[in-house]
């Protein structure tokens, strides 16, 4: 009788164990695709450096655009300096200038005051 309920046991404790490496095995690979993978082809974790300078508020008025992405704005002035988030707008700080996104695209914003930036 003690024969047939170790037999038990161990192919249950089999059974337990080789569950417990499925699932570790598919902890690991998520987790490394998640520090690993690369989105859209980029090849650095570096942000792409700015097209224009956010100092001069020509570039503001020429290449800014109610409706437009974050993205597009990150690509044209780069990172901001400061992130405001409320309820319903992210409001991007740049120097004294501000852009104001509701949805993830602009709403409005505030050109910087070019004789405090420089």
């Amino acid at each position: 009788m003690k024969s047939r309920e170790r037999r038990w046991w161990r192919s249950r404790f089999g059974i337990y164990i080789g569950v417990i490496l499925l699932i570790l095995t598919v902890l690991f690979i998520l987790d490394y695709q998640g520090k690993y993978f690369v989105p859209s082809g980029r090849i650095s974790d570096s942000p792409p450096a700015p097209s224009l300078d956010w100092r001069d508020e020509r570039n503001w008025q020429a290449n800014l655009s109610v409706g437009m992405t974050q993205a597009k704005v990150r690509q044209i002035f780069g990172e901001p300096e400061r992130v405001k988030v409320s309820n319903f707008l992210e409001t991007w700080v740049y120097g004294s200038g501000e852009i104001v996104f509701a949805d993830g695209t602009v709403y409005t914003w505030t050109e910087p005051d070019s004789t405090q930036e420089r």
